[in-house]
């Protein structure tokens, strides 16, 4: 059985778990007055969850319940035995258990989790990730892997 030990990642990327608020819904009023914030929110997501222009710029994963992060940790980091447990993962592997509390404890308080790997040249997504971070009522640094 091959279990990884640590939050993957290569010496071309970086490994970002971030929680955050739902976007909001832009009024009306406000896109009339501004109208290059119509569809701000869906842009952002975008630039969030698709694939960057590099190549280790992954897909973000978006977690909305604490089983979904269990999941996301069983697949991600449980190579070969599809019959290991959750629990049975974490206790070779400290980190994610203390990562998966973290997260649990965040959707209780109503965020959603996004798991992203973003590639070193891939400058535009590292400075809206590290943009959105500097918010910290709508965005948490939940681990980041170098």
């Amino acid at each position: 059985m091959k279990i990884r030990t640590d939050f993957v990642t290569n010496s071309s990327s970086s490994s970002y778990i971030i929680a955050y608020k739902s976007f909001p819904k832009i009024d009306r009023e406000t896109i009339n007055k501004y109208p290059f914030l119509n569809g701000f929110s869906e842009f952002l997501k975008d630039v969030l969850i698709d694939y960057g222009l590099y190549g280790e710029t992954s897909e973000g994963e978006i977690c909305k319940t604490d089983r979904e992060v269990k999941n996301y940790f069983l697949n991600e980091y449980n190579w070969q035995d599809s019959d290991i447990t959750f629990e049975a993962l974490c206790k070779d592997n400290i980190w994610i258990e203390e990562t998966y509390e973290k997260c649990a404890t965040l959707i209780k308080e109503g965020m959603k989790i996004l798991i992203k790997n973003i590639d070193y040249q891939d400058k535009i997504s590292t400075h809206v990730i590290e943009t959105l971070l500097k918010d910290k009522d709508n965005f948490i640094l939940v681990r980041e892997d170098k």
